[in-house]
Parts: C-alpha cells; structure tokens; sequence
C-alpha cells in the first residue's frame, strides 16, 4: 500500500483533531477547549460524508489538502512552544488567530484531500461548524469594539433598575462610587461569538427549517451580548458597595461562567421549544 493509500484512511484527520485539542489544554484555553470538544460530539451526530466520487482527484490537489493540514499541525505545535496561558493567546494577533482559524484550515484541509476542490460542497455542514467554532471571535475582535455599546447597555439596564448609573465612553459608574471599566475582553465578545456558534451547532444538528437560519443565530448573539451587559452591570453595583471579593468572584472567578451557561441554557430551551412548535406545525399539516 503507498504512502498516499494510507492517507486515505481518517487517523490523520483524528490525529489533527487530537492535536488541537491538546493545544487549548496547553494554554489553559478551557472555553475553547469546552467548545472544541462540544462541536466534535455535534460533528459525529451529522450525517456520514458521502464517499462516492463523480471526478477523479488529482494527487496534487490531495498532497495540497495534506500540506495544508500539516502547515497547520505545526503552527499548532509552535503555538505550544511559544505560550503558556489563555492570556497570551488573547494578547497575540497572530495566536489568536491561528486557535480560531485552526478548525476551518483542519476541515478545509481534509475537504480538499479526500475530495478535491470539486467535493467540497459534500463537507458542507461540517465546514460550517468548524467555521462557525473560531471566525466569529476573529471578525469581531478585528472588525467591531463592542466595550462602548457593551458599557451604554448596561448603563440602560442600571437606570431601568433604578440605580443612579453614568458613563463616560467605556467608563461605568454607580453613584459616587469608582468607574468601571469595560475592556474589551469584557466587551462580550466570546459570549456572542460563541452563542452564534452554537445556533449553528443546533441548526445542524438537530435541523428544524431553513428560515431559523436567519433569526436564531440573530438571537442567539443578542443574547450573549444582553447577558454580558447583566454581568456588567453588576460587578459596576457591586464595586460602587466596594465589595471587592463579590467584585472578583463575578470578574474572573466562578462567578464570570455563570452568566454564559445560563444563556446556554436559555438557548437551549428557545430551540428545544422551536423544534416542538416545529414538529407540532408539520404534523398539523400532514393531518390536514
């Protein structure tokens, strides 16, 4: 059996996967981790790729997928070499970029060496969930700053609830207590991103109708955002009452985790509903 036989075989394609996911766990990346490891479960519940050919594919396009692939696993292992924690990984461009865009490059990759440039189309959904695990973050993080509109939302929801709350710019402050800072790795942005994500990982697993496609994502990343703006706002009232270990423990502890599993939740239950009114609308029909 070649070399290029062997290759045909999808060890190398688990092994990639291996391989990225060893990279979140080396920089302490647990959300991504977390994501990663939701998006392969939702992966293994799409249907098989179909395997039938109508081209022949050229050896050099397939070595191109190979060589993608493997450009790929070595900028991963670099990536571990060269840092340590999440932190830096925020605070490169061009790590961050590569642990975001790792997911599209890997399946891209196999898409071309299994099927050509032609067979693409056949790696559709799967291309989108890897699309959809990373590119969101990086057009957001590149494109928008959401620290002021994250900041004049909560700003809103402290004068709905009552409180005496005033901005400047990014700055919140409740009261005459210190200001509040709203950097943009609080902005949101890993909340929205990841929630669009994971419209699209419902929509592919479990699919419902090609027009949630347009509204549910849409709500799903209003959602991230509202819910970040909450937490905001409360670490805003809770440093205005200079309660700084309540202040901490909703920052970076335990706390800060809260609020994104209660928006998965609440998505999770908006699709669990969609799908019965769905069912519940086909079965009336097929009735009729």
């Amino acid at each position: 059996m070649s070399l290029l036989d062997k290759l045909k075989y999808p060890y190398w394609l688990i092994a990639s996967i291996a391989i990225y996911l060893i990279t979140l766990l080396r920089v302490n990346d647990s959300a991504q981790f977390a994501m990663a490891l939701l998006y392969c479960a939702a992966l293994t519940q799409i249907a098989p790729i179909r395997t039938v050919r109508v081209t022949v594919i050229s050896p050099t396009v397939r070595w191109l997928g190979y060589s993608l692939l493997s450009l790929t696993c070595l900028m991963l292992s670099w990536l571990i070499a060269t840092h340590s924690s999440s932190e830096d990984v925020m605070n490169s461009s061009v790590a961050l970029t590569l642990t975001r865009s790792a997911p599209m490059l890997i399946g891209l990759a196999s898409a071309v060496a299994v099927d050509g440039w032609i067979g693409v189309h056949r790696w559709r959904r799967h291309l989108i969930l890897a699309i959809c695990l990373g590119i969101p973050m990086l057009l957001l993080v590149n494109l928008v700053d959401l620290s002021p509109w994250t900041a004049a939302t909560s700003e809103y929801l402290l004068r709905w609830s009552g409180y005496d709350a005033a901005r400047n710019g990014v700055h919140l402050r409740v009261g005459v207590g210190p200001a509040v800072r709203v950097y943009p790795g609080c902005s949101g942005v890993e909340a929205v991103s990841y929630l669009f994500g994971l419209a699209f990982v419902c929509l592919e697993t479990f699919p419902t109708g090609r027009r949630h496609y347009v509204w549910l994502p849409i709500v799903a990343a209003l959602m991230g955002f509202v819910t970040n703006s909450i937490r905001v706002s409360l670490m805003a009232i809770l440093l205005a009452s200079d309660n700084r270990d309540a202040f901490t423990y909703w920052h970076i502890g335990e706390g800060s985790q809260l609020f994104g599993i209660a928006a998965v939740i609440l998505l999770g239950c908006i699709y669990a509903l969609t799908m019965w009114l769905t069912t519940a609308s086909n079965d009336e029909v097929t009735v009729k």
